[in-house]
């Protein structure tokens, strides 16, 4: 199985409190991981997906698509 990082195809896992939420087109819309932001507390993952939209993610809330 591959892990998430920069330059990884997502998108919205099923279990995620933004999936089939209409701002990403998601669930069928792919993204790009473009940015990991770790803190003190927190890790977030940058995504620009393919409608050209760009937002901030917690690992849980996404998954890997498989090329």
């Amino acid at each position: 199985m591959s892990k998430i990082q920069v330059g990884s195809k997502v998108k919205i896992a099923n279990t995620s409190e933004y999936y089939g939420l209409d701002t990403t087109g998601n669930p069928s819309c792919v993204g790009t991981l473009t940015e990991v932001i770790r803190d003190d507390r927190s890790l977030y993952l940058r995504v620009k997906w393919d409608n050209g939209i760009i937002n901030l993610y917690n690992m849980e809330d996404l998954e890997l698509v498989e090329s």
